[in-house]
């Protein structure tokens, strides 16, 4: 992936923005799905990501975001990258854990190949913003 002028970039449909809000209540904003990847696999899984997308291959899911080769104060890099899958709402456990299963599958996700994490995990947002609590999370 390129360097970049914007940390992320975001890939998203008009008609799944404008009814993400319906299913929501204020107290439960939804979440996202979490894929790290090392850096010189990232460009491969955003287009597979953004194609899956496209192709409505993705059940539940609003829109994607995905870090960027985005240089830090001082040209400092980070080492993986990050496809964030964002769906909801958080506190139907069994509706995203089959969104989360399903992304699993379509992006043929594995650990020693993709990452060498042993789970995926889903971020509950508070009050719109991602929060580093996680909620939920599936074996790899």
């Amino acid at each position: 992936m390129e360097v970049n002028t914007r940390q992320y970039i975001y890939h998203w449909r008009p008609e799944q923005l404008s009814t993400w809000g319906a299913s929501f209540t204020p107290d439960d904003h939804g979440g996202v799905w979490s894929l790290f990847y090392e850096k010189d696999r990232l460009s491969e899984a955003w287009t597979k990501a953004t194609r899956l997308y496209d192709d409505d291959q993705l059940q539940g899911i609003i829109y994607l975001k995905c870090s960027t080769a985005f240089e830090k104060e001082g040209g400092e890099r980070y080492l993986r990258g990050l496809i964030l899958f964002s769906c909801g709402p958080s506190l139907n456990e069994e509706l995203i854990l089959s969104y989360g299963r399903n992304i699993l599958k379509k992006m043929g996700y594995r650990r020693g190949v993709d990452t060498n994490y042993n789970k995926i995990r889903f971020s509950a947002s508070v009050q719109g913003t991602e929060t580093s609590n996680y909620k939920y999370s599936l074996p790899i």
